[in-house]
């Protein structure tokens, strides 16, 4: 990362089935009826590509080779681009610049520095708090949260959610 990236960024790490997804809609649920304008991105770290819907316009403009395809309802906007190769940090963080959000929540990129919030499902997922700037470290299982030196939580604990929202408020950072 060579730029500073235009709006406050966290991270939520952790191994496959940890409660990375779950961690991330409850969040973006807890923003949306704050009104607090927040964005998602997610690693797609599997071999292949995306799931797209078979004979959609826009799928059919992507295989007729369109770069870029995008649909416009009412309220939605939906882009697809197809690069060729993986796009950059920087290219990325430029188009969700265009949308003025004031949190990007991303899901995975484990290496990238930004805080994070590390979810535990293992004893082995420990490894895991290696990690630069985590600000918190979670999981199902109270036992793994034992002698960690973060801010610990329970995910299926009531007050959670409202606590790491506030959190990533607070502790999001622009780089």
């Amino acid at each position: 990362m060579n730029k500073k990236p235009p709006i406050p960024v966290v991270q939520i790490a952790g191994y496959k089935n940890s409660g990375k997804t779950t961690l991330m809609c409850k969040l973006i649920t807890h923003y949306a009826k704050q009104n607090i304008r927040v964005a998602s991105l997610k690693h797609h770290g599997h071999a292949g590509g995306f799931q797209v819907a078979e004979n959609a316009d826009s799928t059919l403009h992507m295989r007729a080779g369109a770069n870029l395809a995008g649909v416009q309802a009412a309220s939605e906007f939906q882009l697809s681009i197809q690069s060729g190769q993986q796009l950059s940090w920087e290219k990325m963080m430029a188009v969700y610049a265009l949308f003025d959000v004031e949190l990007l929540l991303v899901e995975g990129y484990k290496q990238l520095g930004f805080p994070k919030i590390v979810l535990l499902k293992e004893e082995q997922d420990k490894e895991l708090l290696r990690l630069s700037n985590i600000i918190a470290v979670g999981s199902n299982n109270k036992a793994l949260l034992q002698d960690i030196e973060y801010d610990t939580f329970l995910l299926q604990s009531a007050e959670a959610v409202p606590k790491l929202a506030q959190l990533c408020l607070e502790r999001g950072t622009n780089g």
